[in-house]
């Protein structure tokens, strides 16, 4: 998971994706009004091939990952419930600005 605390450390708003234990994940950061917005896709690598119960248990880790290395308090907006398994699978958190909470 080293792999992905690094992306997650340097994001920005262009998604940098690397290959994680049979996912494709992509992590980036925006701005949207005054708000920190943190995105996390993650697609079954290699495309198209059947998922296992291992694949989502390491999928909920990495989800985790992220969220503790880039602090995000909320539960994110996710269409995992809903997506196809083989799809795209997006998490998005929406923050207060960190630059206020650093009282910069």
């Amino acid at each position: 998971m080293n792999k992905l605390r690094r992306i997650v450390n340097c994001a920005s708003d262009t998604i940098q994706y690397i290959r994680l234990y049979g996912w494709q994940v992509g992590v980036s950061k925006d701005r949207v009004g005054d708000r920190d917005k943190w995105h996390f896709s993650a697609i079954l690598f290699p495309h198209g091939r059947g998922s296992t119960t291992e694949d989502w248990d390491r999928l909920g880790k990495m989800v985790a990952v992220v969220q503790t290395e880039a602090g995000l308090t909320g539960e994110p907006v996710t269409n995992a419930e809903t997506a196809a398994p083989d799809a795209v699978q997006h998490f998005i958190w929406l923050e207060p600005d960190s630059r206020n909470a650093e009282g910069t």
